[in-house]
């Protein structure tokens, strides 16, 4: 049995929601975007890995890099929703929920 992490997450600037969606995060790497009304694209690379799973989240704005940042996320369920700033000048937010896979 195989093991996924479901992500909720939503990009803020400030108090201002730019866009939000989910992620499954599994053992195969994988990349998801996210695109904000005021054109930001979000895209995550990510790979589920015990303890923690990689996710690499590059935002560009008119096909400019704003910002790159990495991260390990523990592999944990949320009771409620987790923020960081680690994708400066952009705060993601996001609540996790472990998955048993056939």
């Amino acid at each position: 049995m195989t093991k996924s992490m479901l992500v909720e997450i939503a990009f803020f600037d400030n108090d201002d929601l730019l866009c939000r969606g989910a992620i499954s995060v599994s053992p195969v790497e994988q990349v998801s975007e996210f695109v904000a009304d005021r054109s930001e694209r979000f895209q995550l690379t990510h790979q589920f890995e015990e303890p923690a799973s990689r996710i690499f989240i590059e935002c560009r704005k008119e096909d400019a890099v704003v910002s790159l940042s990495a991260l390990r996320m523990g592999v944990h369920n949320s009771d409620d929703r987790e923020s960081t700033d680690l994708a400066e000048p952009y705060q993601p937010c996001f609540r996790c929920k472990v998955v048993e896979n056939q």
